[in-house]
């Protein structure tokens, strides 16, 4: 393995340390790509993800020193821990989510993807540096870390994580073991692969985030049978398969949930009915909101002409008996210099379109509305 890329004087560049940042490169990348999809920009997906590292970094930390009781591991660049990475950057994406006004559900669904995918690149990380791998085994893709954190030597095994190795074997023996890191790389892109995929489906809000909990806590759960861990304390389960058991059910809450809300709204508010076509498509009877700024409430039916001159008949704005008829000109403009041009409806009269100016402002105080057919509206 290759845990140390290259040096520069005392300061060294691990290979954990780069594919660490290619994970939330990629990650931020593919949750930004989402967001957008929704209509929010990438300075959104971006801060959520600094907060997430931030907080990820911290709560993995944290996690590693509480495992050790050591408050000294606080200050290694070894031991960060995933659950405890993924309680801080929980916290830290929630928070920023919050602040920045993102619907909680539609942003889990972008980062699902994302996380599962970052989640896979680290694993790899994880495998350079020979940290948090698997028992002993003989399969012929088992791998020896003789510079692993800490080495899989047959003393480290028996001492360090209490795993049941033949007492014939010395101690600083370097063994074999299950390389678990990559089990989990593997299904993880596998994982992330998929829910974009079903991301790109638009499924209801919080199906693709429900789903990931439920499959990452499953994978979690298998692979911890094959880990090398310490922290086994009922029945052989360690602390990762309590949190995973938990994460698979809060997933499959989820999933119900959305799933009756899904439901629900496939059959409509109406008792399961579906809308009237002229309800649901606004048709002939539907009222029609004005969206003008100053006249909240104020619209007109669809079916109703806009100006009182297409209606005809005795409507506002109608010809007054007496008016010259089609035969004698009526309907024709004159232009300066005698031309005339054709209209296709007759001219309204001045009572007219001053009714229709005052039927669309409303009625006025000390004012009446003109009654269809008087030319001269009464005033109280």
């Amino acid at each position: 393995m290759y845990p140390v890329l290259f040096r520069v004087g005392h300061f060294s560049v691990t290979t954990y340390g780069v594919l660490l940042a290619t994970a939330v490169f990629v990650a931020g990348t593919l949750f930004a790509r989402a967001l957008e999809r929704h209509g929010h920009s990438r300075d959104d997906a971006w801060s959520v993800v600094g907060w997430a590292l931030l907080g990820g970094l911290v709560g993995a930390k944290l996690y590693y020193v509480v495992l050790q009781q050591d408050l000294g591991a606080l200050f290694s660049r070894g031991g960060l821990v995933w659950y405890g990475g993924f309680i801080g950057g929980a916290v830290g994406a929630a928070w920023t989510m919050r602040r920045r006004g993102l619907p909680a559900l539609r942003a889990l669904d972008a980062l699902a993807p994302a996380a599962a995918l970052g989640h896979a690149i680290g694993h790899v990380g994880c495998l350079f540096s020979g940290d948090s791998y698997g028992l002993p085994s003989d399969l012929p893709w088992a791998v020896a870390f003789p510079r692993g954190m800490p080495p899989s030597t047959a003393g480290n095994l028996r001492d360090v994580f209490g795993v049941d190795v033949p007492a014939a074997i010395p101690d600083g023996t370097v063994l074999a073991v299950h390389p678990t890191m990559l089990y989990s790389a593997l299904i993880l892109a596998a994982l992330g692969t998929g829910l974009w995929w079903l991301l790109k489906r638009n499924p209801p809000a919080g199906v693709v985030f429900g789903a990931y909990l439920v499959l990452a806590g499953a994978e979690r759960f298998l692979v911890e049978f094959l880990r090398a861990k310490d922290d086994r304390f009922l029945w052989g389960f360690t602390t990762a398969q309590a949190i995973a058991i938990g994460l698979f059910v809060a997933g499959v809450l989820l999933l119900a949930w959305r799933g009756r809300v899904g439901e629900a709204a496939a059959t409509g508010d109406s008792g399961g009915q579906a809308l009237e076509p002229a309800q649901a498509r606004g048709g002939a009877g539907a009222a029609r909101y004005d969206p003008r700024p100053g006249r909240p409430g104020r619209g007109r039916q669809r079916g109703r002409p806009r100006h009182p001159v297409a209606a005809g008949g005795a409507g506002l704005g109608a010809r007054q008996p007496g008016a010259a008829g089609p035969g004698a000109g009526a309907g024709r403009r004159s232009r300066p210099g005698g031309s005339t041009t054709s209209r296709s409806a007759p001219r309204p009269a001045a009572g007219g379109a001053e009714a229709c100016i005052a039927r669309r402002r409303g009625p006025t105080p000390g004012k009446t509305l003109p009654v269809p057919g008087d030319r001269h509206p009464r005033v109280p």
